[in-house]
């Protein structure tokens, strides 16, 4: 297949219309593992999560006290304490077996301690003044349920903890411990191939010859897949060669990975062959976006496996990496409901933008300032000082200082 000197891009689909197409061809895989809890930060629930036992697991203190009957402490006050006799005590973890609170009786407990039989309430140790070993003053009323957590208040065995699609955090998974949970069903890690390409890009470490540049690119998509909770594999850079592109993503496309990244190759230069080796071994979905950065980003299905060509110059890639690849790695993992995080500040410039482009500007956001740092989408150190960006729809050519803007964070 004789590829065009020049070819320039046909039909450019908004970014809407890009993410929707990645979204219809590309679903939460269907494999899944079980893990230990200690290893499942970060993972994705393969389904939903139900409490095992009660939460708590009976009626305890919330408080260091004294348990009581609350009846018994009607008409007390710090002008007009009552004195109630002690007859046991309690710490956390121990059984409230043999003992029976009756009027004008008290057990010492500690936070945790299960309520001893015939309690309905605890007094704060602040509140009372200890006579002697038997003997304890109460200064305080306090009503039915006063300091004290009931069995199942938390949550009853059987209720929903989380939704499958879920990203366990650490308090997501304190709360499955606290609910029993030793081990959780996941999904797998999605395996995600990185292709970089290119003739000038060599690897980092390597001596620097003439004309060539360190390969960053895969770098960067090594991050951004690791965060998104799939699992990547890159393979090293692929020199300009429409055969030997063809033969790579051939191979790897009937392989065990669930999507394939490319780096640069989908622009129109004459050593741009993405577009031409996508349409011959499979079906082109989209050549260019209407976006600035990341006009020369491509999608297409090969062997029935989803294959996506990033932008070659760093920046580029870095922002579409963000604001296209990354939802759509979250729910290749199986996130149904990725959102990114937005916060809001002052924009200290103009920006302006080509009004037939959705722009992506890559903003520093300091507190609620947020300065624009884009310059030119080749130069790697604006995606060291950028911590979010801001849309411009398209039709809009300038978004003036002083105004207030939303700011999508990067994810990584």
């Amino acid at each position: 297949m004789a590829h065009k000197e020049f070819r320039p891009f046909d039909e450019l689909v908004t970014y809407e219309v890009a993410l929707s197409v990645l979204f219809d061809c590309i679903k939460p895989i269907d494999r899944f593992e079980i893990v230990s809890i200690d290893k499942a930060v970060d993972r994705v629930l393969f389904e939903d999560a139900c409490a095992k036992i009660d939460m708590p697991p009976f009626t305890r203190s919330a408080m260091d006290g004294y348990a009581l009957i609350s009846a018994d402490t009607i008409g007390v006050s710090p002008e007009n304490p009552k004195k109630f006799k002690v007859i046991g005590r309690l710490n956390a973890g121990e059984a409230a077996t043999d003992i029976l609170v009756s009027n004008n009786t008290c057990v010492e407990v500690a936070t945790g301690a299960e309520l001893p039989s015939g309690a309905d309430a605890v007094v704060r140790i602040e509140d009372t003044s200890q006579i002697n070993d038997e003997e304890v003053l109460i200064f305080v009323q306090v009503k039915p349920m006063t300091n004290v957590s009931l069995r199942g208040y938390d949550k009853h065995r059987g209720d929903l903890l989380f939704s499958s699609g879920e990203v366990l955090n650490a308090g997501k998974i304190g709360v499955l411990a606290a609910s029993g949970y030793d081990k959780v069903k996941v999904y797998e890690r999605p395996k995600v191939a990185i292709l970089p390409t290119g003739d000038e890009i060599i690897e980092p470490g390597r001596e620097l010859t003439r004309g060539s540049i360190y390969d960053s690119n895969s770098y960067i998509l090594l991050a951004l897949v690791a965060k998104a909770g799939c699992q990547p594999i890159r393979f090293p850079p692929v020199k300009d060669s429409f055969q030997a592109l063809c033969s790579l993503i051939n191979k790897v496309s009937t392989e065990d990975y669930d999507i394939i990244v490319m780096t640069a190759g989908g622009s129109v230069g004459k050593r741009d062959f993405a577009a031409d080796v996508l349409s011959k071994l499979g079906e082109l979905k989209f050549r260019g976006m209407r976006t600035r950065p990341g006009m020369p980003t491509l999608f297409a299905m090969v062997n029935g496996k989803p294959v996506v060509s990033m932008p070659g110059h760093p920046v580029s890639c870095y922002v579409v990496a963000n604001v296209l690849l990354f939802p759509v790695l979250r729910r290749l993992s199986g996130v149904l409901k990725y959102e990114p995080i937005c916060k809001r500040g002052i924009l200290k410039k103009d920006v302006e933008s080509p009004k037939d482009f959705h722009a992506f500007i890559a903003v520093s956001l300091h507190g609620k300032e947020v300065t624009p740092v884009f310059r030119y989408s080749d130069m790697i150190s604006t995606i060291g000082v950028a911590n979010g960006y801001v849309e411009v729809p398209i039709g809009i050519e300038k978004i003036e200082a002083g105004l207030e803007v939303e700011v999508k964070l990067f994810e990584f």
